[in-house]
């Protein structure tokens, strides 16, 4: 077998002209890749925002169907806050949102509550550090868990959150129907998220 000056042997292929990329044509692929990425991230990032805010939204419109079914079922809105002792009346009750719990797909976590007790008392101590998703926005930027020092007990941690209840009728010790609302329940506030980014 006869070898050519070109390292082929002869008879057998045809090799080609072997050349590598030039450096001009690597900098010019990497800029275009580079100018693609820079359209392509502000896309990627507006549909997540819109992702997030769609379901915000939703979140908040399963919260207001679990407000009303509770109506339809005790026939007032829960309240505020249930007040247990006479001292630190918010912290020592539960509040609205442990009332909902069995309208928002969470009723395992109700049942086992024992509302005879405080909230961070006994058996409801573990329970409270548990998360419920539908209390938080995922475009929230606080931490997922908060930090809690009560008096006369060890700090522990808080499952974060940013669903607020209107202090005109998710009030302590509040028993508000639908019918004690004048403005009419289209024009009253109930629930609504606290600022953040995806938020509008």
């Amino acid at each position: 077998m006869q070898i050519l000056g070109n390292g082929c042997p002869s008879g057998l292929w045809r090799c080609a002209n072997r050349r590598g990329f030039t450096l001009l044509e690597i900098l010019v692929s990497v800029a275009v890749v580079g100018i693609l990425m820079a359209l392509l991230l502000p896309a990627v990032q507006s549909a997540r925002a819109s992702a997030r805010r769609a379901t915000c939204q939703n979140q908040l419109r399963q919260l207001g169907l679990a407000l009303h079914i509770y109506h339809d079922s005790h026939e007032c809105f829960p309240s505020g806050s249930y007040i247990k002792g006479p001292s630190l009346p918010i912290q020592s009750g539960w509040g609205w949102g442990a009332m909902l719990l069995p309208f928002v797909d969470a009723g395992p976590l109700y049942e086992q509550i024992d509302f005879r007790l405080g909230t961070a008392v006994g058996s409801n101590f573990a329970l409270i550090e548990t998360p419920v998703s539908l209390w938080r926005c995922p475009s929230d930027i606080v931490p997922d868990s908060i930090s809690a020092d009560p008096i006369f007990h060890p700090p522990f941690n808080l499952p974060s959150g940013n669903a607020c209840g209107s202090a005109g009728i998710l009030y302590a010790m509040s028993r508000v129907r639908i019918g004690d609302i004048r403005d009419g329940t289209s024009s009253t506030l109930i629930a609504w998220r606290t600022a953040g980014p995806d938020r509008r």
